[in-house]
């Protein structure tokens, strides 16, 4: 049959149904990817969200001295509000990944 013709990246165009069928479809994929990730310790795989330390190690691993310079001082990009934002992000993170782990590897609760 004739086809719906193609996307920008020269990919054929899905009808709404199918997209949001395939959109689930990798959605289920990315899931039960990170279920294996945050469950694999024992086979010496580590996903752990970034802690401030992380993000200074990175800094000063990637950047040059003039962007050093603007993250030790806090510095726009670096300010306070978009470090409590990244750091919200990160604690999110963690929650998210806490969630996927197997009540056999599962970290004990402070409750």
């Amino acid at each position: 049959g004739r086809g719906r013709g193609r996307d920008r990246r020269g990919h054929p165009q899905l009808s709404r149904d199918d997209a949001m069928a395939r959109a689930v479809e990798l959605l289920h994929n990315a899931r039960e990817g990170t279920r294996l990730l945050v469950n694999a310790g024992n086979r010496g795989i580590s996903m752990e969200s970034f802690t401030l330390q992380d993000w200074n190690f990175l800094a000063h691993m990637c950047c040059n001295q003039a962007t050093i310079a603007l993250w030790e001082a806090r510095a726009p990009p670096f300010h306070a509000d978009n470090m409590t934002v990244r750091l919200a992000v990160d604690e999110f993170t963690r929650m998210v990944f806490n969630s996927f782990l197997e009540a056999s590897s599962a970290p004990a609760r402070d409750d």
